[in-house]
């Protein structure tokens, strides 16, 4: 039965069953009704005169008569300390704005065999041809392995020339490479214009260290710095150890580096480390699935060309406006 209710009923209505506060509906546990208290018909006709005393009845209970109570709008609620205001709703979160990363072009890192010098493969098109005419009759696969662990540093020039079955002291005064190497076409000039620009150039090759260092001196790329071989640092590409070396080396973040190799692999690494990527070379059929993720550069020239700053257009003489 509804509180605000109880008052409309009759004098002579049933006695109505004792109701305790915290089962009023629609009042929070606790709280008094805001309606009068009404006592039954019997109630009153048994109630003393003022002033004398009331005895109680073991077998009777007997509710408080209690004064109806005015909310007080400044009372605390029941779940609230007194004095305390509400809680205002929290305003919403609102992620921090971050920076823009700055990826301007510092350095520009060219791979080694295959894009800045050629052949793509110096094991089978230098090494092996000319261990065969040094009288060596390992196998290609002897050689190509004794070749591995040299570019990795675990043999020097002198022991991979006798794990290759030759005896005395090599015949290469500056390695194998000499007769065969070539720069790639456009090579120079494209090295020479980010020079310019002050863009940094390195390169990074799967090499021996000896044999390299004076490749570099003989083509001419002695301001190609740094320029990482892999039998110094005991790592070959797509190695991510070579590229933190070459940031190390460098001083330049990954996400301000270019990466211009032959090698889906090597741009794969070069990616996932922040890095931009570019596929030198036609891409072949036997290319990875990976290797489309990447933008393509054809050579050096039309590279050359996409990279040349456009000069700014000449302001129109006064008065040629019409």
């Amino acid at each position: 039965m509804e509180p605000d209710r109880v008052a409309d009923e009759p004098d002579d209505a049933p006695d109505q069953p004792l109701v305790e506060p915290s089962e009023v509906p629609g009042e929070p546990p606790g709280s008094i009704p805001e309606s009068p208290e009404v006592e039954p018909a019997e109630s009153r006709a048994a109630s003393p005169a003022p002033g004398e005393p009331v005895e109680r009845s073991d077998d009777v209970s007997v509710a408080p008569v209690v004064s109806p109570v005015e909310a007080d709008p400044t009372e605390a609620a029941p779940d609230e300390a007194p004095g305390t205001a509400a809680p205002e709703p929290a305003p919403p979160t609102v992620a921090p704005r971050r920076a823009p990363v700055d990826r301007r072009l510092q350095l520009v890192v060219i791979g080694g065999w295959g894009v800045l010098l050629q052949p793509a493969d110096p094991a089978g098109e230098l090494l092996i041809p000319f261990l065969r005419r040094a009288g060596s009759t390992a196998s290609s696969e002897e050689i190509r392995n004794a070749y591995h662990l040299a570019t990795l540093g675990r043999l020097t020039p002198n022991q991979l020339w006798e794990a290759c079955g030759l005896q005395g002291d090599p015949t290469w005064e500056h390695g194998p490479y000499t007769e065969g190497t070539t720069v790639s076409p456009g090579a120079a000039d494209f090295v020479r214009s980010l020079l310019r620009r002050k863009i940094r150039v390195a390169c990074i090759t799967n090499d021996v260290s000896e044999w390299s260092w004076r490749l570099r001196s003989w083509t001419g790329f002695e301001a190609v710095e740094p320029w990482v071989i892999s039998s110094d640092i005991g790592m070959r590409k797509p190695d991510p150890g070579v590229f933190e070396m070459l940031r190390r080396v460098a001083e330049v973040s990954f996400v301000n580096c270019l990466v211009i190799d032959s090698d889906p692999r090597t741009l794969d690494t070069a990616r996932s480390l922040g890095m931009s990527t570019a596929l030198f070379g036609a891409l072949g059929a036997e290319q990875p699935p990976t290797a489309v993720a990447h933008p393509s550069v054809g050579d050096f020239t039309s590279l050359l060309r996409r990279t040349q700053p456009q000069p700014e257009p000449e302001p129109e003489p006064p008065g040629m406006d019409l």
